[in-house]
């Protein structure tokens, strides 16, 4: 819903008084008109381009909005509104570090604005940043307690990460307020989804997707939960409409910011081209040097690619006092830039000498002791399924290092990449398409592939369908890889308060016992992965899955 930015002012001129009486009244178009009137004669007033600002904001075009809310910032640099009216314009465009900046502005100016604070939570929302996305809309129901959006807001996170009798409350107090309150509804459909009531979340869900209020990405993440309503009902055909319309609306808005990049599945190719021509000599590294009191008994890192089962298998893990796990964050990246986007610097990479390398493993280790995470005497399990394109990588800094290489059906795993609504970033993009998803499967099995004939690394594959069929003994077998004891305690992985903070979308799985309904799937949705089956077979047959 747009914002009002705009200060009237006393003894403003007639045309001014004008304009603002129309935006008082929600007559933008007509307040638009007037302003266009008197700058025209050559009137400059901030209310002029506020009024213009706002006529584009109602017809989506936010970068022209944008253009006229930073016309009257540059007339009234002091005002909040005009720096809230920003934030929501960047917002739209898909900046959400710039709109943060803009909100912050809001903030210095009126520590008090609710709509700012509001505003904020939902952009850290977007970028993943949930623990802070919630004190942002608690301070702004603190400011209004009639703050319905952002108590719908604070029910909607809270429903996502599975505090259903809370969300519920949340909800229906911004029910209270106002009946159409588009997120208290999403909110209310999330909790129906955990409560697998499917036909109640379907409804909620419909009466929310033709909301014109609704920016684009707000529509296609409702469209995303529609079809999981959908999917729970067994309507698989209408499921899937509504989850290609999702991921289609958001390759379209996130579309530039990633179609100049190299693709994630262009870089794992050439880094599998890499390391087949290469010899394991050119792998080889001196064991790590620093002192046993500053570095973990065992350090394990656990990869695949995403919906494998490694946050299933990470919590199982983290459940024993002997692991302190990293919950997807990514230390390697800067180093990964450097060495693994081109072929000369994995060249490079193969040619480091020992003070190189300690210099890396420094920066990683150091990065880990920032997290606050004490890793003496313990296993430390480095969870990232992406971390496969890194694997040449760990093993030139961390050649002890011992890889867990998590499987699934392929066929599974795309299906449920395509229904999963991830943060986006320039791998879980390619993953917005069949396509593109399997295309980017079969380059990082391939470079998987590679890097088990080539790196001298310990590696240990783990299948998720076995942890199904025979939980204690799979646990039991990756357990041992990494040096760590069974406990009974394991069996009981998701009534555990591990510490994690799990922010992919298998958050809400982790906190039920195991369900072999997520077992051949793909079989329910088989004609609409018909066109990817071909690319998928090759992985398909190698890992020993059952033909088509």
């Amino acid at each position: 819903m747009a914002s009002n930015p705009f200060s009237p002012m006393a003894g403003g001129p007639q045309s001014v008084d004008g304009v603002i009486s129309a935006m008082l009244a929600g007559d933008y178009d007509r307040a638009s008109h007037l302003a266009n009137t008197a700058l025209a004669l050559g009137q400059r007033h901030p209310v002029l381009y506020n009024a213009r600002g706002l006529a584009y904001q109602q017809q989506g075009l936010f970068r022209e909005a944008l253009g006229e809310f930073t016309q009257a910032r540059l007339l009234a640099p002091a005002d909040p509104n005009i720096q809230n009216a920003i934030g929501v314009c960047l917002l739209n465009l898909n900046n959400p570090i710039e709109a943060i900046r803009a909100f912050d502005a809001t903030l210095g100016l009126d520590p008090n604005n609710a709509q700012a604070h509001y505003r904020k939570g939902w952009t850290l929302e977007m970028l993943g940043s949930r623990d802070d996305a919630r004190l942002c809309y608690q301070r702004a129901a603190e400011i209004d307690p009639n703050h319905a959006d952002a108590l719908a807001g604070l029910a909607a996170s809270i429903a996502t990460a599975g505090d259903t009798a809370q969300a519920e409350a949340l909800a229906k107090r911004a029910l209270a307020i106002n009946p159409n309150q588009p997120t208290a509804i999403v909110a209310m459909g999330i909790v129906e989804l955990e409560a697998k009531d499917f036909a109640s979340a379907e409804k909620r869900f419909r009466a929310v997707a033709g909301n014109a209020q609704l920016t684009f990405r707000a529509r296609a993440v409702v469209h995303g939960l529609l079809a999981d309503a959908l999917d729970g009902l067994d309507r698989t055909e209408e499921a899937f409409v509504a989850y290609r319309f999702e991921k289609n609306e958001m390759r379209k808005l996130y579309a530039q910011s990633y179609v100049n990049e190299r693709s994630p599945r262009e870089v794992a190719a050439e880094i599998a081209a890499f390391l087949e021509a290469s010899s394991p000599e050119n792998w080889t590294a001196p064991r790590e040097t620093r002192p046993e009191t500053a570095r973990p008994a065992h350090h394990a890192f656990l990869v695949g690619f995403p919906r494998s089962g490694t946050t299933l298998l990470e919590q199982v893990l983290a459940t024993s006092p002997q692991v302190v796990a990293l919950e997807e964050q990514d230390l390697l990246a800067e180093m990964a830039q450097t060495y693994l986007s081109s072929a000369p610097g994995l060249m490079r990479l193969t040619t480091l000498g020992e003070p190189d390398l300690a210099r890396l493993r420094e920066r990683y280790w150091a990065q880990v002791h920032e997290k606050g995470i004490d890793v003496t005497g313990k296993t430390l399990v480095d969870k990232l399924p992406m971390h496969t394109i890194k694997l040449p990588l760990i093993a030139r800094l961390f050649p002890d290092a011992r890889i867990i290489f998590a499987l699934r059906d392929p066929r599974d795993v795309i299906l449920s990449c395509y229904r999963r609504h991830f943060r986006l970033n320039p791998v879980m993009f390619e993953l917005l398409t069949l396509d593109s998803a399997a295309d980017l499967y079969a380059a990082t099995m391939r470079l998987g592939a590679a890097a088990r004939e080539k790196l001298p690394l310990a590696f240990h594959e783990h299948r998720y369908e076995a942890l199904v069929a025979d939980f204690e003994k799979t646990a039991s077998a990756a357990c041992a890889f990494i040096g760590v004891d069974w406990t009974d305690k394991m069996r009981d992985f998701h009534r555990a308060d591990t510490g994690l903070d799990v922010r992919s979308p298998s958050a809400a799985q982790i906190r039920r016992p195991l369900n072999p309904d997520s077992v051949d799937a793909w079989r329910r949705y088989r004609e609409q992965l018909s066109p990817i089956l071909p690319i998928l077979r090759t992985w398909t047959e190698r890992f020993g899955y059952p033909a088509e």
